[in-house]
């Protein structure tokens, strides 16, 4: 009996074990791709597009490939292509995603940085009176002088003289604090310690160290995905090669500004429903002049429009 509740024990431990991922061991990638649906658009008559397979990713994923094959009916337009110029037709289009997950696993990084400290820049500092000169109304000593602002520790010198206590009194000449003693012996300074806030007349410099948090990928096996759309290429209606005059009206033109507010010479064939025929043209290198005549649906009409660097800047409509 002992020997069976053993067994059922370890058992039990074995279950409850099962999913726990160790540290430091990177789980399951769970990342990956969907496909879009390419849009149906019209192209002009006669025309073409170029359409193009859509993949995306979902979470940790990176996409290494999309490509569709085309069909229209039983004959294949496209085969593993990245992209295809379709005209106007019904296509039955089966992409196809390839994508690797990944999951992320973090570190941290130690950054060391060097910057410059300007020489004349104001820092606080612990100095240590470290030699005197002694005179007899005018000491000058040297302090060495240490911050957390900059590496290392620079000299500063400063001066005393008498106070009226017998004493010494001065400072840093590039510093604010007094610095003094009370003895007449002005050699007792040597070893004394202040803060202060000096100046250097050199470029000093600091160094700091920051803990950067750093992601590495661990990329699973490769995966595709596939998917089979209809797409539909529909066709603007033949040009019947005559514009009325509300079409004409529709043209804008601007004498003083033709490319901003202009009709363009593509938008206006569009617009008239044919490309029209030239009538003149002169080119006079960073400015081109051209007129072309377009056919009216009226009987005896007819359709001028003038253009600027391809855009219209006048037009006409003559009865």
């Amino acid at each position: 009996m002992k020997n069976k509740r053993v067994s059922v024990l370890i058992a039990m431990l074995a279950t409850s074990l099962v999913g726990l991922v160790p540290a430091g061991t990177a789980e399951a990638a769970t990342g990956s791709a969907t496909i879009g649906t390419i849009a149906s658009v019209t192209v002009p008559w006669k025309g073409s597009t170029t359409v193009r397979p859509i993949g995306r990713v979902q979470g940790n994923a990176t996409i290494s490939s999309v490509r569709f094959t085309v069909k229209r009916g039983a004959n294949v337009v496209a085969r593993n292509r990245a992209s295809a110029r379709l005209s106007a037709g019904t296509y039955s289009v089966q992409t196809a995603v390839d994508y690797r997950p990944f999951t992320l696993s973090y570190s941290t990084k130690h950054v060391t940085q060097r910057t410059t400290v300007p020489a004349y820049t104001s820092l606080p500092v612990t100095c240590r009176v470290d030699s005197v000169q002694p005179d007899s109304y005018v000491s000058y000593f040297t302090a060495v002088c240490s911050g957390q602002g900059f590496d290392g520790s620079f000299s500063s010198n400063g001066y005393v003289t008498p106070s009226g206590d017998g004493g010494w009194s001065g400072s840093l000449m590039l510093g604010a604090t007094a610095v003094e003693t009370s003895s007449s012996d002005v050699m007792t300074l040597v070893g004394t310690t202040f803060s202060d806030e000096v100046m250097t007349d050199h470029d000093l410099t600091r160094t700091t160290t920051r803990s950067v948090r750093v992601s590495t990928r661990h990329y699973g096996r490769s995966r595709t995905v596939k998917r089979t759309q209809r797409l539909v290429i529909k066709s603007q209606p033949k040009p019947r090669g005559c514009a009325t005059y509300a079409e004409f009206q529709r043209v804008k033109a601007d004498f003083a500004n033709p490319e901003t507010y202009g009709s363009s010479r593509a938008s206006v064939t569009q617009i008239l429903q044919s490309a029209g025929s030239r009538t003149s043209y002169d080119d006079f290198g960073n400015q081109v002049i051209e007129f072309r005549r377009y056919t009216a649906c009226a009987r005896g009409a007819i359709i001028t429009v003038g253009f600027e660097n391809g855009y219209a800047y006048s037009k006409a409509y003559m009865s």
